[in-house]
């Protein structure tokens, strides 16, 4: 059990581990699947919290982990960090914990309703997290939906540019649109004086996901070949527009 904490903390293939808090000779699906064979189907999960409020799915089959909780339409792509006491972290791009694997094994989850944390240990097959396809008249019509859209918002028009992109990558053009309207709606309910000024967003693909706000331009970086962990959450990209820390 010990490599496999080790092997979390490392960041190993993207890999992390979600045991029970069972003990270690109960006959616990959790426990029994560690020994098992990687394969899509136990890198893809879904977990059920203990208190029946729900799960999530955990898309473990690529270099950044996925996590989608029930009820959410947005991916999350988190990062692997080590907690205080020696487990391991998974946060998201603004620096939220989300989940925390404890060095025995046992996963915690961290939500709204259980800020405390609450126990994550039943688990089935999921299907990986992908973006959905789109072509490039999908990325012109969604680009002018979201000019309107935030014309309508902030009661001044909005220029909406995007660069070139690759075919497989035109899904996350899609979402990034997506998500900036979702962060700049979350934005505006924080303080919308913040957004006066705001004239143009562009999606660039540049890299590693980023958003970077001059107080006329809002940047949306991207990586359209990386799927959901090619661009930055909604809530990166409202923390942005306010000017809000940078993740660590």
């Amino acid at each position: 059990m010990n490599w496999w904490i080790s092997s979390i903390a490392m960041a190993v293939a993207g890999c992390v581990l979600i045991a029970s808090s069972a003990a270690p000779n109960t006959d616990n699906p959790l426990r029994r699947r560690l020994t098992e064979e990687r394969t899509e189907a136990n890198t893809v999960s879904r977990f059920e919290r203990t208190d029946g409020g729900g799960g999530f799915v955990l898309d473990r089959s690529g270099p950044v982990i996925l996590f989608l909780p029930d009820r959410a339409d947005e991916v999350l792509a988190l990062d692997v960090r080590r907690s205080a006491g020696g487990g391991t972290s998974l946060v998201t791009d603004w620096g939220q914990e989300v989940l925390r694997i404890s060095v025995v094994g046992g996963a915690t989850l961290y939500t709204e309703d259980a800020p405390d944390g609450v126990i994550a240990d039943a688990w089935e097959p999921a299907r990986p997290l992908r973006p959905q396809r789109r072509t490039i008249d999908d990325v012109i019509a969604l680009a002018e939906q979201t000019a309107v859209t935030l014309q309508e918002l902030l009661s001044h028009p909005v220029q909406v540019d995007y660069g070139a992109t690759p075919h497989d990558g035109l899904g996350v053009v899609a979402e990034a649109l997506q998500l900036t309207v979702a962060g700049i709606r979350l934005a505006q309910d924080r303080n919308s004086a913040m957004l006066a000024r705001l004239q143009r967003v562009r999606i660039v693909s540049a890299g590693a996901p980023d958003a970077r706000f001059d107080g006329e331009l809002l940047e949306i970086r991207i990586d359209p070949l990386a799927g959901h962990a090619g661009r930055p959450s909604s809530e990166r990209i409202a923390m942005t527009l306010l000017g809000g820390p940078a993740p660590a």
